[in-house]
């Protein structure tokens, strides 16, 4: 019976998305959506028994979403969503904490938006984004239940470029919504 480190997650793939017709959903979920996702995410990290590291989270893959027709979202929805996630290193469980060494999360991907000239993208609920564009490092890990004694936490995830190149239409009409969400995190 030996010590091994765990495993990396695995990197996500390439995602290309050309819309090309008209788009439309409703949603009453309380859980935040999207009339078009288009999505890639890096695997996480093995968890960690004793003696070895947890498993680096996988990076996420490059997202290219070009909206060419309109897109209309009612309620808890977004209308267009284009997301590169980093994923986790896991928390590690140790027989001896100070032999232990975590490691970071995945960074995020790079992330491109195009809005063709002149198509409509909207949302009308509350707090709905009608754009969102972002890439997110993924979480980095800790050692088990050991408190202050042994801090051996690890770094997240960088988040990736993310632009967007709007020639469109964009609007909000929902309480506390705005119309693009850009972020790198």
């Amino acid at each position: 019976f030996g010590y091994a480190a765990a495993g990396d997650g695995g990197t996500g793939g390439s995602v290309t998305v050309d819309q090309l017709a008209a788009l439309s959903g409703t949603s009453t979920l309380s859980t935040p959506d999207s009339v078009l996702l288009a999505y890639s995410q890096g695997g996480h990290g093995g968890s960690g028994a004793v003696r070895k590291g947890a498993g680096r989270g996988g990076d996420g893959g490059p997202v290219s979403l070009r909206i060419s027709a309109p897109v209309m979202a009612q309620g808890n929805l977004a209308a267009v969503w284009a997301r590169s996630i980093g994923g986790n290193s896991t928390n590690i469980g140790v027989e001896t904490p100070a032999l232990a060494a975590t490691t970071t999360g995945g960074n995020g991907g790079t992330v491109l938006l195009t809005l063709s000239e002149g198509v409509g993208v909207s949302s009308d609920g509350a707090r709905a984004p009608a754009a969102i564009a972002e890439s997110l490092g993924g979480r980095g890990g800790d050692v088990g239940n050991q408190g202050f004694e042994y801090p051996n936490v690890a770094n997240g995830g960088a988040g990736g470029t993310v632009a967007v190149r709007d020639a469109g239409a964009l609007s909000a009409s929902g309480d506390n919504a705005t119309a693009l969400l850009a972020q790198s995190v």
